[in-house]
């Protein structure tokens, strides 16, 4: 694997919704505070048997490109939730 300054400073904030056979990934890529990739992938008709081996492999992959990768997992339950910002001012 080659080193790359960029990857040094980017920082991956990942999110996976798991709902039924669905799982869907949510991300930003951070550089120096600011958003310099939004990361959208949905993974359909998955077999729940499987799923959570298909979630670690996209992960890994994504921990090639970047220094620090963040995850969060959000499964179908009502108690459940995130806030809808990137900004600490915004809370």
């Amino acid at each position: 694997m080659s080193f790359s300054i960029k990857k040094l400073f980017s920082n991956l904030f990942l999110s996976a919704v798991i709902e039924g056979n669905e799982c869907v990934f949510y991300g930003q890529v951070f550089r120096n505070g600011k958003i310099i990739k939004i990361i959208n992938a949905k993974f359909t008709d998955i077999n729940i048997d499987n799923i959570y081996e298909k979630i670690i492999k996209y992960i890994e992959e994504q921990e090639k490109a970047y220094f620090g990768v963040y995850v969060s997992v959000f499964f179908n339950d009502d108690s459940q939730g995130a806030l809808p910002t990137a900004n600490f001012d915004e809370y």
